[in-house]
């Protein structure tokens, strides 16, 4: 039997036996997340205010949450955001989820970024989606001009409306392209994580049943919208200028050589926190 009275402690010990059974890789957590966001409160209230009841319209949202995640859907979807380099990014269904291992891309670009003698330096974030890249870098840079540009109009609307809300869309502008297709000038940095995934590579179910597929799947091996980046990042970016982007395991070492036969100087693998080798970064001159 149900409680009749639904406290904190009752409604995260039921939903993390519900997760648990649903094979929820993180059930607890998933609930905390959940209620608390329910509750418009944090995850350290609910352990502090344990035996506090939870009244019906807010029982009623984390209900609905709860039966969401049992499908699978992704937390960030249901909370309507993901943080990525300390700032909170609104995500939906169009857009990627931002991961911590993207943020080694904004790293490279910031190490980059300090050497260059005009601080003025335009960037394009290519496959933009949540703008987490290419946003991030024009807070972290206030004198950067950065373009955005997704192939998706829905993944840039989200894009420029986080831009708005981080308060630098003054210095952002967007553009729906099929990466640097429509891109005018020269760039003094191309970063992107663009999809890298091939396409009979099965993915979790979070991710291949909710996160957009255009996002996502690279090609038959997975790299060729890679490849296809660096060829096109040759024709837009200054002598000097930075291409960086994220791979997926095992594609850093080929990308890497692939970009030095285009005539990238400097090629480099960066590894992320699990010692994969996550971003491949190289220098061009025409």
């Amino acid at each position: 039997m149900h409680p009749e009275v639904w406290t904190i402690r009752d409604l995260l010990r039921w939903t993390t036996d519900r997760f648990t059974q649903c094979g929820i890789e993180t059930p607890r957590l998933d609930a905390e997340v959940l209620l608390a966001h329910a509750l418009k409160t944090t995850r350290l209230h609910l352990y502090t205010h344990h035996d506090q009841p939870v009244g019906t319209e807010e029982r009623a949202l984390f209900r609905n949450a709860v039966l969401r995640r049992t499908q699978h859907e992704p937390v960030a979807y249901l909370l309507g955001y993901k943080e990525f380099f300390g700032r909170e990014f609104v995500v939906n269904s169009s857009v990627l989820i931002p991961r911590p291992e993207t943020e080694h891309v904004i790293e490279q670009t910031l190490e980059w970024a300090e050497i260059q003698q005009d601080p003025c330096i335009r960037i394009a974030d290519i496959g933009c989606g949540s703008g987490a890249i290419g946003v991030t870098l024009a807070c972290e840079l206030p004198m950067a001009r950065v373009t955005l540009v997704d192939i998706s109009q829905s993944a840039l609307n989200t894009a420029i409306d986080n831009a708005h809300r981080l308060g630098v869309a003054d210095r952002v502008e967007g553009v729906c392209a099929d990466l640097c297709t429509s891109l005018h000038g020269a760039y003094d940095a191309i970063v992107s994580n663009p999809p890298y995934i091939a396409d009979a590579e099965v993915l979790p179910v979070d991710v291949q049943d909710f996160e957009p597929s255009l996002a996502l799947r690279g090609g038959e091996k997975g790299y060729e919208i890679l490849h296809r980046l660096c060829l096109d990042a040759r024709k837009v970016l200054r002598d000097g200028g930075l291409l960086a982007c994220e791979v997926g395991a095992g594609q850093a070492t080929e990308l890497q050589q692939f970009m030095a036969d285009l005539g990238f100087r400097d090629c480099r693998c960066t590894k992320d926190l699990a010692g994969i080798d996550r971003v491949t970064t190289g220098i061009w001159f025409n």
